[in-house]
């Protein structure tokens, strides 16, 4: 594989190399907590979300846990700990897969523990939990392809952000959850990934190869290796710390023109990746994860029926 750098500094042609290694540490067995009786809650509007704080920090520097979706016909959420161990299990409402038989996508945590995430695919919606409360959001324009690694979010602060690349819904559809907060849309092109990075900004990827940095609604194209990856998250230099979905390795594409990559996991069909402040890295598939630093040492790979999509979570 060739890669372009385009960037400020000029232009280098790198060559990745492909390191093998079918190294799967042995699968951790726990029991999930049952969760509490929930109350169902639903809006149109994104506006009646509990507990909404205004200007939440952003994420500490410490992640405590590891939040994903099972793969089971009735769908939960998972909170893993930070060593692979299920820690709880939230039953989603079958009220919000089964009539529609939506696949769940894309999870985050927000600075305020609030817990999301994309359902469905024409015509998604945004799937809020937090301290055993549900709530449905739909947007005006918003959809992507039948594309089994698309439909990601990111939060930031009060606000987050769901790609869409379908029809004239091309860009980030965007909810913000402050008291009185609305819907809004961030057009530039098709995305099929989107990362709050460790310098605080948002960053799209576009199916025709670009990356963008969202501030103040706006979207601008800023300097990048070619091609990018399917699914990226950005360090507080700008490296971007990449995988190509049908091979489950780790690419550090640094902003200086050097790369390099962990080994390829024995893990299928990746859908996610997720970047701590402290370094580590989790890397997601529909049959387990995991877990390494920016260094890429290993520190463990569990076998896990999963939907593909993960996220660190701090509370």
């Amino acid at each position: 594989m060739r890669l372009r750098l385009t960037s400020l500094c000029g232009y280098r042609l790198l060559s990745v190399g492909v390191v093998v290694l079918a190294a799967c540490a042995p699968q951790q067995t726990s029991t999930p907590v049952s969760a509490p009786a929930d109350a169902l809650t639903s809006d149109d509007g994104g506006n009646n979300h509990p507990d909404a704080a205004a200007d939440a920090p952003l994420a500490p520097f410490h992640p405590t846990r590891i939040i994903t979706i099972n793969a089971h016909a009735a769908p939960r959420i998972l909170i893993l700990s930070l060593q692979g161990e299920i820690l709880d299990g939230i039953d989603i409402p079958a009220e919000y897969w089964k009539a529609e038989q939506s696949a769940m996508r894309g999870i985050v945590e927000d600075a305020a523990g609030r817990i999301h995430i994309f359902v469905g695919t024409f015509s998604p919606f945004l799937l809020s939990y937090h301290q055993g409360q549900w709530t449905r959001s739909d947007h005006y324009q918003w959809g992507i392809p039948n594309v089994t690694f698309y439909g990601h979010l990111a939060a930031k602060n009060n606000t987050v952000f769901a790609t869409s690349g379908i029809g004239v819904a091309k860009g980030l559809a965007t909810f913000d959850l402050s008291p009185g907060g609305a819907q809004s849309f961030v057009s530039f092109r098709n995305t099929s990934d989107v990362t709050l990075g460790l310098d605080g900004n948002i960053y799209a990827i576009s199916e025709d190869d670009e990356l963008y940095v969202v501030t103040d609604g706006e979207a601008a194209a800023v300097p990048h290796y070619s091609p990018l990856p399917d699914l990226f998250t950005l360090d507080e230099s700008l490296d971007i710390y990449g995988v190509w979905s049908q091979i489950s390795q780790v690419h550090r594409l640094s902003q200086g023109g050097e790369s390099s990559s962990s080994p390829q996991y024995a893990l299928f069909n990746a859908k996610d990746i997720d970047l701590a402040p402290d370094g580590l890295i989790v890397l997601c598939a529909e049959t387990g994860f995991a877990v390494t630093n920016r260094e890429f040492e290993q520190i463990y790979v569990k076998e896990l029926a999963m939907s593909g999509f993960c996220s660190f979570g701090y509370h």
